[in-house]
């Protein structure tokens, strides 16, 4: 199985091919972007939610 790291843009709901890592998630400029280490011949996906909270804040939503 090859492996190759794709970028994305950020979204709550990002779509990503089955089994996929997410290896980081930076601004590049001013937009944001999910860089991910996937196999680019699966063809199921899956959903992840992503939450971003900045360092520091300790209150946690209720639906986490």
């Amino acid at each position: 199985m090859t492996q190759q790291v794709f970028k994305y843009p950020y979204n709550d709901h990002l779509v990503l091919p089955k089994g996929a890592k997410i290896v980081e998630i930076a601004y590049q400029g001013e937009d944001l972007f999910v860089w991910a280490l996937v196999n680019p011949e699966e063809k199921a996906t899956d959903v992840r939610e992503l939450i971003l909270m900045p360092t520091g804040k300790l209150h946690v939503p209720d639906n986490f």
